[in-house]
């Protein structure tokens, strides 16, 4: 089982300059692709980790693993119904709390498979 998928595109996400904001029309709005980008192959790993080791996910419940593939599904096939202040809280506030979490479930996953 392997969660590293999400740790690069997790971190890309939280790549805005320091004090940034956003706004529809905003300076940073060209990151905004890449970020969709990035939360769409977190969702897809959520989606493939649920599907293959859901039992192993139940001892992470704090980790919106569902809310993560539920957002994947809403950026790509709602696209012009996106929420850019959504996609701006998740990387703000959600991606952060991930990223502190997939080190512990990575190396738990590694000590359940043995590698």
């Amino acid at each position: 089982m392997s969660t590293r998928r999400a740790d690069e595109p997790a971190a890309f996400c939280r790549c805005y300059p320091p004090n940034a904001k956003h706004t529809a029309e905003g300076a940073i709005q060209p990151l905004f692709r890449p970020t969709l980008l990035n939360l769409i192959i977190i969702g897809e790993a959520a989606t493939k980790l649920l599907k293959d080791y859901a039992s192993f996910l139940d001892r992470y419940p704090d980790v919106p693993w569902r809310g993560m593939k539920g957002m994947r599904n809403r950026i790509a096939h709602g696209y012009f119904d996106i929420n850019l202040d959504v996609v701006w809280d998740t990387a703000q506030t959600a991606l952060p709390q991930l990223l502190l979490w997939l080190p512990a479930i990575r190396e738990a996953a590694e000590n359940e498979s043995g590698t």
